[in-house]
């Protein structure tokens, strides 16, 4: 007899009454929905819910009694879902600590630890105790049954002793409850947290799907954030959250050492014993900056108020003020880079001699003249630098093609597709001229990377190291966008400056007009002065 379909949404079970017993449960069949579990998952609930049913058939149970024990199964085997999606949260957090591993070996024992010990070998323990539960249950409805059957069969026997014909009991034809069709995704008060966040992540990435990587990092920061505030507060039903368990989250997460994947010792840990061990150290590492506890903190938020939208009996965890904790680090000020630094800097890059280190000089000249991220940098391709209103400019607003294929564009913000303006430069030290005769990416040398933006970010970081230019998190090659920032206001204007750079307008009024830069706005960065660097007044 088959138990099991497979649909879109996951599996469901369905079992057929026998055949005698068709017009007593009205129905010839019971069907489940099982939800997007495993196909072992599945094969097992099924084992055990066809069990049930043949236990309750020779039992003589009713319909409703049936009915009963089946949905109270099936809520077991939720309740097992989220304790696995739970340890799965967590083996998500520590993605970071197995990438980072030596060795293959440590990458496998802690994705086996993660998910085998925390999901397999605590969920199914529970599930046994539950089902030993309804199966008493269910002999005990089948008990009730039998002795009020017994009853009536005495009196009938009493009243034939009388030579009294009994008058028959009426048949009472009871209609079939109405089926309410619900959604399986619906989230309650009585929801877990985990299996809640699970819901809503994966509506949000079907809605992103074949967007571009800068969103998937946001969707996995999402994740690893859920995953963060479960560890240290714990996986409980929505409606067990208080708001100041946001502070709590706070409090614990202001003590994580940052990079803590880099150390061994604190493999396995989780967020609260990883802050406990840090703090111990003679020389405990740096632990997050208050901007990184605080984006932790508005991820959380973010996906409460996705997760109780029209749930009753939840509270509102954005009431509560947080304190931000004195132990979080104070955030770092990036700031342009000192002209004494970019001179040292251009002039290595224009003693480069060879060409396969071209492109260094290439990426490090476009970044300060043209405001652009290097994650914008790494992407472009020559179709990209376009002919516009009689100006040779970067277009970012169209897709990437490659190989035929068209793909989105990795962009920051919605304000990132934009047209940036040229200076002249650019075409008297070669640049457009180089750019425009290579194939697929103009900065192939970094394609090669599973990540091009990190593996430019690295060079260029070692670069600056070498010639003593580099100070982390402040001195950096981003900090050539803030130089940038700062030439185009001084030359142009506010406005002009956020459109080259991409960034959002600072009121409705400044909205208005164009979204991306116009042949005359073009013309005024084209006719800046080179910014007052000593490279560039010799040249």
């Amino acid at each position: 007899m088959k138990y099991l379909w497979k649909k879109n949404n996951g599996y469901f079970f369905q079992h057929r009454v026998p055949q005698h017993l068709v017009q007593t449960f009205q129905k010839s069949h019971f069907r489940l929905w099982l939800g997007d579990i495993s196909a072992r998952d599945a094969k097992r609930c099924a084992y055990h819910l066809a069990s049930h049913l043949q236990m309750g058939f020779a039992l003589g149970a009713d319909r409703k009694a049936l009915e009963r024990s089946l949905l109270e199964l099936q809520k077991q085997y939720k309740k097992v879902s989220h304790e696995k999606f739970w340890a799965l949260l967590r083996s998500g957090m520590g993605r970071e600590d197995a990438e980072h591993a030596s060795t293959d070996k440590e990458r496998e024992d802690f994705l086996k630890y993660s998910v085998e010990q925390l999901a397999a070998s605590k969920t199914y323990e529970k599930v046994q105790e539950q089902l030993k539960t309804l199966e008493n249950a269910l002999q005990t409805d089948a008990a009730a049954l039998a002795a009020e059957r017994e009853a009536y069969a005495h009196a009938l026997q009493s009243v034939a002793s009388m030579n009294v014909q009994p008058v028959p009991a009426p048949i009472l034809v009871q209609p079939p409850a109405p089926t309410i069709e619900m959604d399986e995704r619906i989230i309650t008060a009585d929801t877990f947290l985990s299996a809640a966040g699970k819901i809503i992540l994966d509506n949000r990435k079907q809605a992103k799907e074949g967007a571009a990587k800068a969103d998937d990092r946001y969707q996995e920061r999402l994740t690893t954030s859920l995953a963060a505030f479960i560890d240290i507060v714990g996986d409980k039903p929505l409606s067990y959250y208080l708001p100041m368990h946001i502070q709590d989250f706070a409090n614990v997460m202001s003590k994580i050492p940052k990079n803590r994947s880099k150390y061994e010792c604190f493999k396995g840990l989780s967020l609260k014993e990883t802050a406990q061990k840090n703090a111990k150290r003679k020389e405990p590492i740096q632990v997050l900056t208050a901007s990184s506890v605080q984006s932790s903190i508005s991820e959380i938020l973010n996906l409460w108020s996705r997760m109780t939208a029209g749930v009753s009996g939840v509270r509102d965890l954005k009431s509560y003020r947080i304190t931000m904790p004195s132990a979080a680090r104070k955030n770092v000020v990036r700031e342009g880079l000192p002209a004494s630094s970019l001179n040292v800097w251009l002039e290595d890059a224009f003693a480069i001699n060879t060409v396969r280190y071209e492109y260094k000089k290439y990426m490090l000249l476009v970044g300060l003249l043209t405001g652009m991220r290097l994650g914008e940098i790494v992407y472009l391709q020559p179709k990209d630098i376009i002919q516009y209103e009689g100006h040779t400019v970067i277009d970012l607003r169209q897709p990437i093609i490659l190989r035929g294929k068209t793909i989105d564009r990795a962009l920051k913000t919605e304000t990132s597709p934009r047209i940036v303006a040229l200076h002249p430069y650019l075409h008297e030290c070669g640049f457009v001229h180089w750019a425009l005769r290579r194939r697929d990416w103009i900065f192939g040398e970094v394609q090669k990377a599973d990540d091009p933006a990190d593996a430019a970010s690295k060079q260029m970081s070692n670069w600056m190291r070498k010639l003593g230019i580099h100070e982390p998190y402040r001195q950096v090659f981003h900090s050539l966008r803030h130089n940038a920032k700062h030439w185009l206001r001084n030359g142009t204007n506010k406005l002009i400056a956020d459109k080259q750079c991409g960034h959002a307008s600072d009121s409705v009024a400044d909205s208005y007009g164009f979204s991306v830069l116009q042949a005359d706005e073009i013309g005024l960065i084209e006719a800046l002065d080179l910014p007052k660097i000593d490279v560039f007044l010799k040249s």
